[in-house]
């Protein structure tokens, strides 16, 4: 059985174009490549839970490859003190694991959980800059947590769904979609067992439509209905967006945390 390196990343998005290599653009995958490439002198490919998008960050990525026959690649924290030495200061590996199990980081992921973060400030501090959007309306909050149950469950998210990739299926379930109100944020918590291209930023949009009242929060079930991306509302800036937690079942459980103890079913992404 081939033994197999297993990571979890966090990375700031504002400068790549998302996690997937691209033909004519830096993005995550590539610069992860590149710098085991390095040290091993042999190309490889790494695999990810999520196809993060471009600008979107991440907190909880979690990602594979083959383990390498070199002797840097040998021990767990030997590998993460190589790969945060020669990383960018904007990707950071936050652990790694050796598994000799046939682990996947995308088929075996059985959920996902991902932050939305807004402000209510005019201006956002400095460091808010690249991870807060500040919508141009006031946050009705109490409108949004109502449109957010109507989401909730096993649903066809094709109205929130982007073209650009191809599903078997546009059937997911969302098990909680939670919005903390706390002073000058407000962050939206989502948690399913798989995402649709775009989905997350698809799903803000249309609470942002209602917390704007362009329509009221019972208006999502007809959106919902139509099943057709022309229906659906326009997706929320992709900057404020983070993958922040990956789940998986035993024994692959290594980096779940508390959020991850919910019944989830395979991500199909």
């Amino acid at each position: 059985m081939m033994t197999r390196v297993v990571l979890l990343i966090a990375y700031q998005g504002t400068t790549y174009a998302g996690w997937q290599r691209q033909p004519n653009a830096l993005s995550i995958q590539e610069v992860l490549e590149t710098a085991v490439s390095q040290v091993i002198r042999k190309p490889l490919v790494i695999t990810a839970a999520g196809r993060t998008d471009a600008g979107v960050h991440a907190y909880g990525q979690v990602a594979h490859f083959s383990q390498p026959d070199h002797p840097d690649f040998s021990h767990p924290q030997k590998i993460k003190k190589i790969l945060n030495a020669i990383l960018p200061k904007d990707i950071v590996i936050r652990d790694v694991v050796i598994t000799d199990t046939p682990f996947h980081s995308r088929f075996h992921a059985s959920a996902k959980e991902y932050r939305y973060f807004l402000t209510r400030a005019n201006k956002p501090l400095p460091w808010q800059r690249h991870f807060y959007y500040s919508p141009p309306h006031i946050l009705r909050t109490d409108l949004m947590i109502q449109g957010a149950h109507y989401l909730i469950g096993t649903h066809d998210f094709a109205s929130f769904a982007n073209q650009g990739r191809e599903y078997s299926s546009t059937i997911r379930t969302l098990f909680s979609l939670d919005i903390l109100d706390e002073d000058d944020t407000v962050t939206i918590i989502c948690k399913g067992n798989g995402f649709l291209y775009k989905m997350v930023r698809n799903i803000v949009g249309s609470l942002l439509d209602i917390s704007k009242q362009k329509y009221p929060p019972e208006f999502l079930i007809e959106i919902l209905n139509k099943k057709n991306r022309r229906h659906g509302p326009p997706a929320a800036p992709s900057y404020a967006l983070s993958l922040y937690h990956t789940c998986y079942p035993q024994p692959y459980d290594w980096f779940c945390s508390p959020t991850c103890a919910i019944k989830s079913q395979k991500d199909e992404k």
